[in-house]
């Protein structure tokens, strides 16, 4: 009865697993639209950390955080990439990493290099990601694109 019992359980584990994997089929649109989402926190009094774009897709839709303001030195500014999985169009699944970016601000730092510190920690962290700042007034804008091949600079 055990025997009968162990492979009922098999065939039907196995027949649920083919049928999960057969029924689904690659939708480019909704599989581009997959990526990170982006969240902040900034605990310094003075300098502000805000997201501007809340997802890195598979797409290639940049997710976007604006840095302003000027450090009090007295607290660290943070980001975090979601994980995420998508189906690749072989019908593979392609697992990718998150992120969490920390970096303590010190006393006068301004927007500008405190979102350089923080991208330049992030390349070091060998995520499928590219990373670039860039001054918009007397904040800056970091800019972060899912690229599955690439590699930190």
């Amino acid at each position: 009865m055990k025997r009968l019992l162990c492979s009922l359980l098999v065939v039907g584990v196995a027949s649920v697993a083919s049928a999960a994997t057969s029924t689904r089929t690659y939708n480019p649109a909704k599989e581009k639209a997959k990526g990170a989402t982006l969240e902040v926190l900034s605990s310094d009094r003075t300098q502000k950390m805000q997201v501007l774009a809340k997802k890195a897709t598979v797409g290639g839709i940049p997710g976007k955080i604006r840095v302003s303001g000027v450090a009090t030195g007295e607290g660290e500014l943070d980001f975090w990439l979601s994980i995420f999985r998508f189906m690749r169009p072989d019908g593979s699944t392609n697992h990718v990493a998150g992120a969490n970016v920390a970096i303590l601000t010190r006393r006068g730092m301004t927007a500008l290099k405190s979102a350089t510190e923080l991208v330049n920690k992030f390349r070091t962290y060998g995520r499928p990601y590219v990373a670039t700042v860039t001054r918009s007034g007397s904040s800056a804008i970091i800019t972060i694109w899912y690229r599955e091949n690439e590699r930190p600079r």
